[in-house]
């Protein structure tokens, strides 16, 4: 028996995934912070803790901009935020 996970897919195929699925929403946002240190031991460097901050900040501009575009409560899955440790490929 072969065992399939979802959680070895990239960022791409995991929202064609959604989309197959019709799991995922119209719109997705991803926000991505690039670390530069991998070891077991590494704590996060200066210039990664400011890019996360910026996110954040991001982030939480966006949800405002959907809240007052909709005039609603913003569904969780209308935003996705992601960190990943190297670059995004895309195919």
């Amino acid at each position: 028996m072969v065992h399939v996970s979802s959680h070895g897919l990239d960022v791409a195929d995991t929202i064609a995934l959604g989309r197959v699925l019709d799991a995922a929403p119209r719109d997705i946002i991803v926000y991505a912070v690039e670390g530069v240190a991998f070891a077991a031991d590494a704590t996060m460097t200066p210039e990664v803790s400011a890019a996360a901050a910026e996110v954040a900040d991001r982030v939480a501009d966006e949800v405002e901009r959907l809240r007052r575009r909709h005039h609603n409560a913003l569904r969780p899955s209308s935003v996705i935020t992601a960190f990943f440790s190297r670059p995004v490929s895309s195919h």
